[in-house]
């Protein structure tokens, strides 16, 4: 898909050069993957990119996650944006392009678990350029974007809706038979 803008992070890059230039996994199929190895063999990238396509072992994606040095995702659209979450979880930093179609600055901030950069090919490529020189900086962005992870966990966003739907019962927002506005509990069927 078009909005994945995969070809954007493939022009990034090709910008990257250095002793040892990084490589790239690009994960997920689609009617676009023929027209992006093609764009990769243009640009001189065959043997520093890999096109992965749909992984069905979810232990081997995380695996592949959990070695990267810095996640990417350079979208047009995104909603939530659940890789860029399971990056995070695993201490990966996540660079992503700005687009007021997106909801991932909602989820990683700039500066403190990622990096937000225009879309275009220059200042994504200094954004990845930069995080794979600095290691600091870069260990510092996974750091946080482990901790903002941890706040995602099902467990806490379970108990958060149960408190904040025990709250609009409790307060009469879902008034039953009683008068009073007083809930009265569910019972589960056994």
């Amino acid at each position: 898909m078009a909005e994945k803008r995969v070809d954007l992070l493939l022009g990034a890059v090709a910008r990257l050069s250095g002793e040892r230039p990084p490589r790239l996994v690009v994960f997920g199929d689609g009617p676009e993957r023929s027209s992006l190895e093609a764009l990769s063999e243009r640009l001189g990238l065959s043997s520093r990119v890999t096109f992965r396509g749909h992984v069905e072992d979810v232990h081997e994606l995380w695996r592949a996650i959990g070695r990267a040095r810095v996640a990417v995702q350079p979208s047009s659209r995104e909603g939530f944006g659940l890789f860029p979450l399971e990056a995070m979880t695993l201490g990966v930093p996540v660079v992503y392009c700005r687009s007021g179609e997106s909801a991932l600055p909602e989820l990683v901030r700039d500066g403190l678990e990622g990096l937000s950069v225009d879309a275009s090919e220059i200042p994504l490529a200094a954004a990845l350029a930069r995080l794979l020189a600095d290691e600091p900086h870069r260990a510092s962005l996974g750091a946080g974007a482990a901790l903002r992870a941890a706040g995602y966990s099902w467990s806490k966003i379970g108990g958060e809706i149960e408190a904040l739907l025990l709250s609009i019962v409790g307060n009469g927002g879902g008034k039953g038979s009683g008068e009073s506005g007083d809930a009265v509990p569910a019972r589960p069927l056994a």
